[in-house]
């Protein structure tokens, strides 16, 4: 049987549709891609959230804890804890005096103490304040 116009004009149409579609999906393939590879670059941390001031570990509330490099959710908590325990059985306020005291916590050792370093503050805290970050 030999196709009709109409037939053709639809053969055509649905041609032009799955080209485009094949278009579309290539493109986004190829920026999936390289979202892939942008991110085993930077050693498979994407963008990391950094804080916008300093953090004083005595105060600060898990979340801003994990603004810090290096330190996860898990990690925050574990400051925090041991920071109650300590507060709770010494009475004193400051139980991290330098960067090395955060090496008590475990998970964090000589290379995130060096990271966060320059995030960290060891003022006195404020009364009032539940955290200590400084624009």
């Amino acid at each position: 049987m030999v196709p009709t116009g109409a037939t053709t004009s639809e053969d055509a149409s649905r041609h032009g549709s799955q080209s485009l579609g094949f278009m579309v999906g290539m493109v986004l393939s190829l920026a999936l891609a390289l979202c892939f590879v942008m991110v085993a670059e930077s050693g498979g941390k994407g963008a990391a959230i950094r804080p916008v001031g300093h953090i004083n570990p005595n105060t600060a509330l898990p979340s801003s804890l994990t603004r810090l490099p290096g330190i996860g959710p898990t990690r925050a908590l574990a400051i925090v804890a041991y920071r109650h325990r300590i507060q709770e059985e010494t009475g004193h306020e400051a139980v991290f005096r330098h960067p090395d005291d955060l090496r008590r916590i475990r998970g964090i050792g000589s290379r995130t103490v060096e990271d966060i370093a320059p995030w960290l503050d060891f003022g006195q805290p404020s009364p009032n304040a539940a955290e200590n970050v400084h624009p």
